[in-house]
């Protein structure tokens, strides 16, 4: 490579310019004629043809009187002063980014593997800072959100926030500091009808739901208090989203005044919301809204003035001046009066009690409903630390590899610093590339974190509810990504800079062969920044073992039913006018006829599925037992029909199973399970004795089964009593089929269906799914941390990883000529080996040595935090940090093995001769 520097520096020799202008002409127009020669060699040009018509071409175009004349005008410009010093700020730092971006593109390699580290650390951290923005901190689309609260209950039992109509009444209309309140139904809603395959899910609302919240129709109206009134159920209507009245309904504006079936009762549609608005709610998208005096014509059996029957959300808007403080303290009268009135029709004493000690709560809401903040909050936070680990793992990583860079460059921040550069002005250029390196990072990873997010929410989505979160790089996460790049730039930038400031420009122009960092001083740094990285990496893998560990035992325990091959679908006979024995008899009849399915093994009834969620309790009194002073009554209660324990896989341990014996006009019958034997009987046989549910007509036990949970994995066993769900005359018509098949369930839903249907064709069927895929979708939170902390855990392996090698190869060339002296002098070639690996095996041993204490001390501060997302597992397992340096010393040899091997190799008479 000719030196295009001297020739250069000759032309220049004559016009006596200040050093640094010189150095900074002569980089740039040596970078220009090294890239004319390398494409004239490309083209076809030897190598004394392709110099000689590089710098013809400097003469020629004049290139060098333009430089010239660029630097002399801005020598002449009016200069900025800062603090007493001019400085030409925008010129100096156009040039640094032009001297930075040359240098990048110059080492093609180098920053490519930066970009993508830097790319996947901070994409990473934006994807989750973006879910966190849309879940957490994102103001609802409505007019003043900060004046928005959200109301809770909260008992020894634990809190939520649902309430009955006639509570939301009394709120509504006897409150003294909102300016108004609304409700919204928990419960989802259908379209049907259209023979659309697609099933749109919607709300009951008030009928100030849309006045109160300052939301205006797209198109039409929405709904109004005169809309919600019993006297206009006859003809109720409905409002749709932007989003289905696009998908459904093509953008139709004659889609106003419409007729659309809800859960097959016809709805007038009268208008359509804006496109942003979706609801209360972040991450739900209702695709329609009916009002809430409309829901006794929907559902056979209503809610609507059940005072015991908790399914609304409540929000109120807050007065101009009120605080929650003050709300909270004038609902609070409201609510007390509301327990007075209910609590006088319960027997129990105890749980009058409870009951009485219930407490509301006023909560902002301005961020929307809390139900996806308490589901997914606590994950969230959890993965932004594990991903601001990576980040730091990442910058560790790139600063080792630029300290490395760096050995190449000393010889050329000498000669700057030789012509009179300034430390500073280096500190800066250096600085400068690293940031410019970092916004290119950025720049991918904000392009990845949009993929990654969406896969994310995606992922969340599989649970049960649909989760619609829609991630676009608004201003917030912009300003995120900026300021996650500038600090990274800086943070790994910052070591070799200011090794650049210790640089003494005498020894290192005389230097020929070059170390990492300037010597042994920089090796140190190196072989820190490698230690840092080994100890963060632990941190990393240890939560990822935890995490995945607790996944791991939930899916392992045995939750007393065999989740395999079991096909659920629900039925709403009630729908197409069955009650009573016509009701009963259907439910035989349905039983009958998918036990004739081929394919399937057995068949049952029940109320409830396990892991469904819900629960069903009630205060019991066992015949012959004596409760103990303010001992709790209730037990879980679920009704199932004949075969169910068979269908589900539960054991009968004592007594029967429900017959086709037991029926309506029979004497009632239940089983129990352990749980329940050993409170009230002390391990005696049940057998024949007499249970009573909430006061009702009194229940022989007839059989006891295995412990099973229900609500969730993670529950305790409670007491439960299993009824006869075609004997209890409280079921209002819905019940799941449960069908266990020889094979895969889905093979027999097509048949499943023709079967049912035959019988009715008019009876709703819905919700099919196995009971697989419901217990999976329980885990949602805990397979949600446990895939993403394991693969943040896989980043950290892999950076540490990258980052030993790179140091171990700069060790091995380094000590080229000792590892020949030393082979010259006998050694043999597993002591070279030895030698090499030995290294790397202190400076792992030195990352974990720091990194296991620290994962002990964060595990116990952490563990109130991450406690609800493991099991079986303490925040502070030894044999999963164990695992952890067990996994990061295997990932280290291996690392380190290709750098000992090529030592290995070392041929003695040349590495003697090795500069």
């Amino acid at each position: 490579m000719p030196d295009w520097k001297e020739e250069i520096q000759h032309r220049l020799a004559s016009l006596k310019l200040e050093l640094t202008r010189e150095a900074e002409i002569v980089e740039e127009l040596a970078q220009h004629l090294e890239d004319r020669y390398a494409e004239l060699l490309i083209g076809g040009a030897d190598k004394d043809e392709a110099r000689r018509v590089a710098i013809e071409e400097l003469r020629d175009r004049k290139l060098l009187a333009r430089e010239l004349r660029r630097i002399e005008h801005q020598v002449n410009r009016e200069p900025v002063v800062l603090g007493g010093r001019k400085m030409n700020m925008l010129g100096d730092l156009w040039q640094d980014l032009r001297y930075g971006l040359r240098m990048l593109l110059k080492h093609p390699s180098f920053t490519a593997v930066a970009v993508i580290t830097l790319a996947l650390g901070i994409g990473a951290n934006t994807a989750i800072f973006s879910l966190i923005d849309a879940v957490l901190l994102k103001m609802l689309p409505v007019q003043r959100p900060e004046e928005l609260v959200e109301f809770s209950r909260s008992s020894e039992h634990g809190s939520g926030t649902s309430f009955s109509y006639p509570a939301f009444e009394q709120f509504r209309d006897r409150n003294q500091s909102l300016s108004g309140v609304l409700t919204v139904s928990k419960t989802s809603l259908r379209l049907t009808g259209d023979g659309d395959t697609e099933s749109p899910q919607g709300q009951y609302v008030s009928g100030n739901f849309f006045s109160l919240l300052g939301v205006e129709a797209w198109l039409g109206r929405t709904i109004t208090p005169q809309d919600d009134t019993p006297s206009d159920a006859g003809s109720p209507v409905a409002v749709i989203s932007y989003g289905l009245w696009q998908r459904r309904f093509g953008g139709d504006p004659s889609v106003v005044g419409a007729q659309t079936a809800v859960e097959e009762k016809p709805f007038t549609i009268i208008g359509v919301t804006p496109p942003e608005f979706f609801g209360l709610q972040p991450g739900s998208a209702p695709d329609f809204w009916i009002p809430i005096a409309a829901e006794p014509l929907v559902r056979s059996k209503s809610w609507l003035r059940q005072s015991d029957f908790n399914w609304l959300s409540v929000v109120g808007r807050l007065k101009p001046g009120i605080s929650t403080a003050t709300a909270r303290s004038d609902l609070e009268v409201i609510f007390s009066q509301l327990l007075d009135e209910r609590a006088a029709r319960i027997q129990n004493e105890h749980n009058r009690q409870v009951f009485l000690a219930q407490r509301i709560g006023v909560e902002p809401a301005g961020n929307g409903l809390s139900r996806l903040r308490q589901q997914f909050s606590k994950p969230l936070l959890i993965l932004m630390a594990l991903v601001g680990l990576v980040l730091l793992i990442a910058c560790a990583n790139i600063a080792s590899l630029l300290l490395a860079r760096a050995a190449s460059r000393r010889r050329e921040l000498a000669i700057r610093l030789a012509m009179g550069a300034s430390r500073s002005r280096l500190v800066r250029q250096i600085l400068t590339e690293s940031v410019l390196l970092a916004c290119i990072g950025g720049l991918a990873g904000l392009l990845f974190a949009f993929w990654a997010g969406g896969f994310i929410v995606a992922f969340m989505s599989s649970g049960e509810t649909r989760i619609v979160l829609h991630l676009r790089p608004d201003a917030s996460i912009l300003g995120f990504t900026t300021l996650a790049s500038l600090l990274t730039g800086i943070l790994f930038g910052l070591a070799p800079a200011l090794k650049a400031t210790l640089l003494d420009p005498g020894p290192a122009l005389k230097e020929q062969a070059l170390t990492l960092g300037g010597g042994r001083s920089g090796g140190q740094l190196g072989r820190s920044l490698v230690v840092s990285q080994v100890a963060l990496s632990l941190l990393l893998v240890a939560g990822a073992g935890l995490f995945t560990g607790s996944l791991r035992n939930l899916k392992a325990l045995d939750a007393g039913f065999n989740r395999d091959n079991v096909l659920m679908v629900n039925l709403n006979p009630g729908k197409a006018g069955y009650k009573d024995a016509r009701l009963a008899m259907f439910y035989e009849r349905v039983v009958e006829r998918a036990a004739l399915v081929p394919g399937v093994r057995s068949v049952s009834l029940s109320r409830l599925t396990p892991i469904s969620g819900g629960g069903w309790d009630l205060s019991a009194s066992v015949e012959g037992y004596t409760p103990q002073p303010n001992e709790d009554p209730t037990v879980y209660v679920n009704g199932v029909s004949p075969g169910y324990f068979e269908t589900l896989g539960t054991t009968l341990l004592l007594g029967r199973d429900f017959g086709k014996q037991d029926r309506q006009n029979t004497p009632k019958v239940a089983l129990i399970n352990e749980t329940m034997m050993k409170h009230y009987f002390s391990g005696a046989n049940p057998i024949g004795r007499r249970v009573t549910l909430g006061g009702r007509e009194p229940m022989e036990i007839i059989g006891v089964v295995k412990d099973a949970r229900y609500m969730s994995l993670r529950e305790e066993i409670h007491r439960t009593v299993y009824v006869n769900c075609l004997q209890d005359a409280t079921v209002d018509g819905s019940l799941t089929l449960e069908v266990q098949t020889v094979g895969d369930p889905s093979g027999i839903i097509a048949p499943l269906r023709n079967e049912i249907g035959a019988l009715d064709s008019s009876v709703p069927l819905t919700g099919f799914g196995t009971l697989a895929r419901q217990v999976d979708n329980s885990l949602i939170q805990e397979r949600l941390v446990a895939t993403l902390s394991g693969f943040f855990g896989g980043m950290a392996l892999l950076l540490a990883c990258i980052g030993l090698y790179g140091v171990m190869s700069y060790n091995v060339a380094r000590r080229t000529s000792e590892i020949g002296i030393r082979l010259a002098l006998g050694a043999g070639r597993a002591n070279i080996l030895w030698i090499v690996l030995r290294e790397c095996l202190l400076l792992v041993s030195l990352g974990i040595a720091i990194g296991a204490p620290v994962a002990l001390v964060a595990g116990r501060l952490a563990a109130s935090e991450i406690s609800g997302l493991l099991f079986g597992l303490s925040a502070t397992d030894a044999s999963t940090i164990a695992l952890a340096a067990v996994a990061l010393t295997g990932v280290a040899m291996l690392a380190a093995y290709l750098p000992a091997r090529r030592a290995m190799r070392v041929d003695p008479l040349v590495a003697l001769r090795y500069e």
